[in-house]
């Protein structure tokens, strides 16, 4: 009963607060508990709960503001946006083996033999990171930093 519980606060708070987030994402600097609890269908008592339990468990980086103890309406998330473990529940970074995925598609279109070579190269890297941590914590499983495994910095310099 507690799984399901627990399955039913995240399909039906936590997700919507991420999504919403997501889609929303740049647009401002803060986004008020009131605007979310209406975007939602979440009370606002029980959106602040999950939010503080997003922020604590690092889905958001933002910091909930409290500007009255009685309306969290008027409470506000500042810097509101996703963190890479926010971004993957609502798919919007991808989990290691679709990046090696993305990586290996681009590299069998890629014409020029220098770019060609370093997207292969930046697989072969990325898969054998995910292997030797896989080894070392077998809790881990796939979820291995994407972002880390292959190397974020050399991805964005080959668009």
């Amino acid at each position: 009963m507690a799984d399901r519980v627990e399955m039913d606060l995240w399909e039906t708070r936590a997700l919507p607060i991420l999504r919403y987030i997501a889609e929303h994402e740049g647009e401002r600097p803060l986004i008020h508990l009131g605007e979310l609890a209406d975007a939602i269908g979440v009370a606002p008592n029980l959106l602040a709960i999950e939010v503080e339990r997003l922020i604590d468990a690092d889905y958001i980086p933002g910091e909930l503001h409290r500007w009255s103890d009685t309306d969290p309406r008027e409470w506000f998330l500042s810097n509101p946006r996703l963190s890479e473990r926010g971004a993957r529940a609502v798919t919007v970074w991808p989990e290691a083996e679709q990046l090696l995925q993305v990586l290996e598609a681009r590299a069998s279109d890629e014409p020029d033999p220098g770019r060609k070579k370093a997207l292969i190269m930046l697989g072969r890297r990325g898969q054998g990171r995910r292997r030797s941590r896989d080894r070392r914590d077998p809790l881990r499983g796939g979820e291995t930093n994407a972002g880390h495994a292959v190397g974020t910095r050399r991805v964005g310099r080959l668009h």
